[in-house]
């Protein structure tokens, strides 16, 4: 029976491509946890943009406010 060994010595370029790989994901982990970070803020906050416009909602206690804003360029011609 034949046992199966791995290779006892790695090459420089595949270390180096692992610790890159690895920190790429990494830096992708952190952009994805910031950008969930800003969504849940701008939703707490009560703004949120959509396109050419934007929602408000404010809240304080019994009274509720809200405002659509939809910002309209005109071309000049």
């Amino acid at each position: 029976m034949k046992r199966f060994k791995l290779p006892r010595q790695l090459s420089r370029q595949a270390v180096g491509q692992a610790a890159v790989g690895r920190l790429a994901l990494g830096a992708f982990a952190a952009g994805a946890l910031a950008m969930g970070a800003l969504a849940i803020g701008a939703l707490a906050i009560g703004q949120l943009s959509v396109g050419r416009g934007y929602i408000r909602k404010l809240r304080i206690g019994e009274l509720e406010v809200d405002k659509l804003i939809i910002h309209n360029q005109k071309s000049a011609s």
